[in-house]
Formats: C-alpha cells, structure tokens, sequence
C-alpha cells in the first residue's frame, strides 16, 4: 500500500539538490562569487572552507567550476544554517578570508567591495 502525500500538493515530487535540505527552522543565502575567489575560499583540498563551516555552524555549497550563474561568469555559493546570525557569521568569515587573499602578495587581482556587500545584507 502506497502512502499518500498529505500536505505536499498534487505536483511532482521536488529535485533534490546537492548539499543539506534547507529545512524548518533553517535559512539560507544565495551568493555570487567569481571564479578566483571561489578557488581561494576553498583552499587546499578544502580545508579553508571547512574551517569555516566548522565555525560558523554553516554549510556552504559551491556552484561546480563552469557552471555560472546565467548571462555571467560568476559562480553560486549557497549557505545553509540554522538562522540568518549564523549566516552572517559565515558571511564575515568568507569576507576575512577573502580579504586576507587580496591583500597577500599574490592577490585575487580584483577588488572588495565590502561595503557594498554588507549594505546588501542589512
């Protein structure tokens, strides 16, 4: 006997996405970030960005290399957590790490925006 799907409306069921389900009581963030940035947040085998997640209570899951947003060269970063604070805090965390990168000898070759970023998010 199958089981009905109370609550879920007629349609199809949905996609399931890569990463986390973003569930009751979570949120999540979408961003776009070029290509560099998204090489150098990673970091080795991923452990930047593990350091990350680890602090922020948050799970960030990048677009895959070439795949862009549409009409750009910019890939998605979504992060999941349990509120908007932790999303911030992941947030904050990326922008230092990202700053720390364009000011090192070897740069991003582009520049920061953060307060741009930040006007965004308030």
């Amino acid at each position: 006997m199958k089981r009905g799907r109370e609550g879920r409306g007629s349609g199809p069921p949905a996609k399931r996405g890569r990463g986390p389900p973003v569930g009751v009581g979570r949120s999540a963030f979408k961003v776009l970030c070029p290509d560099r940035l998204v090489a150098a947040v990673l970091g080795s085998s991923g452990q930047t960005v593990a350091k990350i997640q680890e602090h922020s209570g948050c799970h960030c899951n990048f677009s895959r290399r070439n795949e862009f947003f549409p009409d750009t060269n910019l890939r998605l970063l979504v992060i999941s957590g349990p509120g908007p604070a932790e999303i911030v805090a992941c947030l904050e965390l990326l922008l230092e790490q990202a700053e720390t990168l364009s000011t090192s000898r070897e740069g991003l070759g582009m520049k920061l925006h953060r307060e741009r970023l930040l006007w965004s998010l308030s």
